[in-house]
Formats: C-alpha cells, sequence, structure tokens
C-alpha cells in the first residue's frame, strides 16, 4: 500500500524529533568537551577525529548516502567547535 503525503511527514516528524533528541544529548557532551578542554589548555578544533569521522562514514554508510552525510557532519563539527568555544544559546 502507497503511502500519503500526510503519512510520510508524520513518518519525517517522528525521525526528526529523535534526531532532535540525540542532537541535544550531544550538546551536552561537547559542553563537557568544551570545558575539559579549556581546562587542560587544550585546542578545541580537532582535524584528525574529524576526517577519521569522516572516512567511517565513507566506509560503512549506504551507497549514495556518504556525501549527503558527510555534510552534515561537517555542519555539526562546526557548530559543536562553536558550542566549545562560546557555549549554547541560553
Amino acid at each position: 500500500m502507497e503511502k500519503d503525503l500526510n503519512g510520510l511527514r508524520e513518518e519525517i516528524d517522528a525521525i526528526d524529533a529523535r534526531i532532535l533528541d540525540l542532537l541535544e544529548q550531544r550538546i551536552d557532551v561537547v559542553r563537557e568537551i568544551g570545558a575539559y578542554k579549556k581546562e587542560h589548555g587544550l585546542t578545541i578544533s580537532a582535524p584528525v577525529r574529524e576526517l577519521e569521522i569522516l572516512k567511517d562514514i565513507y566506509r560503512n554508510r549506504r551507497p549514495g548516502y556518504s556525501r549527503y552525510l558527510a555534510r552534515i557532519f561537517q555542519q555539526i563539527f562546526t557548530e559543536s567547535k562553536n558550542i566549545q568555544e562560546n557555549g549554547p544559546e541560553k
């Protein structure tokens, strides 16, 4: 049976809610990492780690999805660095 547009949108809404919950959890951990780095005099940027994550995406995700996922994660890296430097919005 073919799904209608409203049903598909409801499916997306449920997925988005899960993604947002996970991103909020990630922000909490990113804040802790930022505090640790500041306390120990470490730099915010971690290009080697970012590259490892991107390589993992290209190796282990469905063909045709990797480039989209990599771009999303590059934005996540950017925002994570911003949070570590400035803290999240209150």
